[in-house]
């Protein structure tokens, strides 16, 4: 997972990631926001392609539902 600023997580929900499929930002337990490796690896949207390869993978604690 990758961990992105609110900014961030609010530009890309709903916006297209790869073929049929949207960014979907998500929430830890700690409230910060996430991105999947998947959607950083398999971006096709030039837009914001180049940006998230920079990103870093942290930890993703979960939320206990």
């Amino acid at each position: 997972m990758y961990k992105i600023s609110l900014e961030l997580a609010e530009l890309l929900k709903g916006k297209v990631c790869f073929k049929d499929n949207l960014f979907n930002p998500i929430q830890d337990i700690n409230g910060d926001w996430f991105i999947s490796k998947e959607e950083v690896d398999k971006c096709t949207n030039t837009k914001y392609k180049q940006y998230l390869k920079l990103l870093t993978q942290s930890e993703f604690i979960a939320k206990v539902q």
